[in-house]
């Protein structure tokens, strides 16, 4: 298991510094993961949320057609945690961005009448055991606040470093819902650059966005890794457009 992650200097340490009353357990959440030849990753990722002091009541991991051992590892990992449920489609040649394809299958096995809180989590995350109750714990200060998350830490020359981005902006590997939100702006796109689409959706719909750098996790691989280098700058202009139109819609 990748614990050094876990322990490495300051990303324990920023849960504790933070407002520690605790979180009233009624809030109950789901957890959606697409992965797809995630075996270096996936089950580090697994223990972490195994490990959070507020586990989630269900966690749909769907395997977009893997072909390394990444579902053998989630159905080892499901045969412990009965709240794991995987999901597994067939091979294809080309995924969505993100594993957006895979989420309308994950939802197909959610009934959001029964949840709070709905998230959205990338299969190469490590986080913090506290990282759930403290994100849960700022929807709570904020009746408002519809999506949220922490901030990401990349590993560069041996040292955790933050991909840092605005703080209205939540990065798509780690997004957490109010549910009320995410019906209120349809769910979410497939297209590239859906992690700001639902953000502007969401403030058009009164709701708010941010990220807590304070709550740090670890992002074992970069963004963008994954997917083709041709389609990322492609739509580099039309999430520039969102963010513009996404001022826009605050400012009103």
């Amino acid at each position: 298991m990748f614990d050094s992650c876990i322990s490495e200097e300051g990303l324990e340490e920023s849960q504790t510094m933070c407002d520690s009353s605790p979180v009233k357990l009624d809030n109950r959440y789901a957890l959606i993961t697409p992965v797809r030849d995630e075996e270096a990753y996936i089950g580090d990722m697994i223990a972490s949320i195994a490990a959070q002091t507020i586990p989630p009541s269900l966690w749909v991991i769907v395997d977009d057609g893997s072909a390394d051992k990444t579902a053998q590892i989630v159905s080892d990992f499901a045969s412990h945690f009965p709240f794991i449920k995987l999901v597994q489609l067939p091979l294809r040649q080309q995924r969505l961005a993100g594993g957006e394809g895979a989420v309308p299958n994950a939802l197909k096995y959610i009934n959001l009448n029964d949840y709070d809180f709905l998230g959205r989590f990338d299969a190469d995350l490590v986080f913090p055991h506290e990282y759930i109750e403290s994100i849960l714990r700022e929807f709570r200060r904020d009746p408002k606040l519809g999506i949220a998350g922490g901030e990401l830490y990349v590993e560069r020359k041996g040292v955790l470093a933050p991909e840092k981005n605005p703080l209205v902006h939540v990065r798509g590997a780690l997004k957490m819902y109010r549910v009320q939100c995410f019906n209120d702006i349809g769910g979410l796109t497939s297209q590239i650059g859906w992690d700001t689409i639902d953000e502007v959706y969401a403030w058009s719909k009164s709701w708010t966005t941010r990220s807590f750098p304070e709550y740090k996790v670890v992002h074992r691989r970069p963004t963008g890794d994954g997917i083709a280098g041709t389609r990322v700058y492609k739509e580099r202009g039309r999430r520039s457009e969102e963010r513009r139109v996404g001022k826009e819609c605050r400012s009103r």
